[in-house]
């Protein structure tokens, strides 16, 4: 976790299984939510059997939590969800009720996009800029 905070960012694994950067803020903003929120309103969990990175055991937790007005789907697939997209479009119009369905996914972007590297939308912050650091820096 030093290291991580240190470099501003983590190398693991993206969309694409390829390794990608997921940026110290997102730690940051982790520790600003309650590590188990009240989920107020009815809900849908869609999870991949096949994650590394996210337990289904966290799926499970937040299911037991309010059996009553959550609902998990568990989906063949890993942590991107990226292959379970058809069945993703399905269950969101079976929870929300939409008449007829919704239309089928479009294709995936030509361009990879990665979801973990926040240096794609803007470039890289000082450590001195409030809320940035520095991950350009030399060890």
């Amino acid at each position: 976790m030093q290291r991580w905070q240190e470099d501003g960012f983590w190398s693991c694994p993206g969309p694409d299984g390829a390794l990608a950067r997921l940026h110290w803020g997102f730690v940051e903003d982790l520790s600003r939510h309650p590590p188990a929120p009240e989920v107020p309103c009815p809900t849908l969990v869609l999870h991949g059997s096949r994650d590394t990175l996210v337990p289904a055991e966290c799926a499970q937790l937040v299911v037991g939590r309010r059996p009553d007005s959550v609902r998990l789907v568990t989906l063949d697939d890993d942590h991107a969800l990226v292959k379970s997209m058809p069945q993703i479009v399905h269950s969101i119009a079976e929870f929300f009720a939409i008449v007829g369905g919704l239309p089928p996914p479009t294709q995936p972007p030509s361009r990879q996009v990665h979801q973990f590297d926040h240096s794609i939308d803007a470039p890289p912050r000082s450590r001195d800029a409030p809320g940035g650091s520095d991950t350009t820096r030399s060890r």
